[in-house]
Order: C-alpha cells, then sequence, then structure tokens
C-alpha cells in the first residue's frame, strides 16, 4: 500500500516535507537563547530578523504534533498549515514571561492550534449535518 504522502495529488506536500528537512537544525540551548533576545527585544526591525530562525527551526516540530492527529477528520495538510499558523502567532506574540520552557511553550501553542482546527472543522459539520 502506497503511503499518502507521496501520492501524485500530494506533491505539493511532499516538496514542503523535502524543504523543511534541509533546514539546518541548531542546538535546543542556542534556540532557547535567541527566543530569550527575542522576546527582551524591543525593536520591531530587529525581531522581524529573528522570527524565520525561530519559525524555521519549529517546523519539523509542527509535522510531529500534526502526525498525531491524522484520522480526526482534516488532511495532513490542512493540520500542517493549522499548526504553522498556530506557531507563527505564538512566535509573534512570545513576551519574556514565556521564555523559561521556551520547547514546552511552542508545542502546547501548536497542539493548541491544531486541536482547534479541528474542533472547528466538526462544528462546521455538525451545523449542516453533512460533510
Amino acid at each position: 500500500m502506497k503511503n499518502r504522502i507521496f501520492c501524485p495529488q500530494d506533491t505539493k506536500l511532499k516538496d514542503y516535507l523535502l524543504a523543511i528537512n534541509a533546514v539546518k537544525k541548531i542546538p535546543v540551548y542556542k534556540l532557547e537563547e535567541l527566543c530569550v533576545k527575542y522576546a527582551a527585544c524591543a525593536d520591531e526591525k530587529k525581531r522581524e530578523k529573528m522570527r524565520p530562525e525561530i519559525i524555521e527551526q519549529n517546523l519539523k516540530q509542527v509535522i510531529s504534533i500534526a502526525a498525531g492527529y491524522r484520522g480526526a477528520g482534516l488532511t495532513f495538510a490542512s493540520l500542517i498549515g493549522a499548526g504553522n499558523k498556530a506557531l507563527i502567532d505564538c512566535v509573534i506574540n512570545l513576551t519574556p514571561d514565556e521564555t523559561e520552557n521556551i520547547s514546552a511553550y511552542i508545542a502546547w501553542c501548536i497542539e493548541g492550534g491544531v486541536i482547534d482546527s479541528i474542533v472547528n472543522a466538526k462544528k462546521v459539520i455538525d451545523k449542516n449535518g453533512r460533510v
């Protein structure tokens, strides 16, 4: 049986996964230092320069969390999209108080975004009475 990710209609998802694997991983302690600097920085231009690196370093975490919710009513690509949106919102709204255990906080935000998207999809199905 073919893996669903490598089906022809999922070529964009396959390309996305390959691009994420190409991102060079940095050690966790450096990511935490970067997040602390980001949260403490008051200059919005400096924050915008640091933001993409923090987001890129957590994209694999989005995929691993989204993979846990496969079969919950949304496609894998939709789950990844919801997780990415939650990750971006989390990083944009990061404050110095939330940098204590940054990896857990980011994972919590991603999982919350994925669960919210599943719940919202279920509400739409229940209201209309059809898929």
